[in-house]
């Protein structure tokens, strides 16, 4: 996630949210038997 392990001032200070503009997912996430 973006602004991972950054308080909200350094989030702020350093536009964490407005350069993010891409999200990557997994292709294939994978799903533990207890997760289903």
């Amino acid at each position: 996630p973006f602004g991972h392990n950054q308080s909200q001032a350094t989030i702020l200070e350093e536009n964490t949210i407005l350069k993010a503009t891409e999200v990557q997912f997994a292709n294939k996430p994978t799903v533990s038997n207890e997760a289903k």
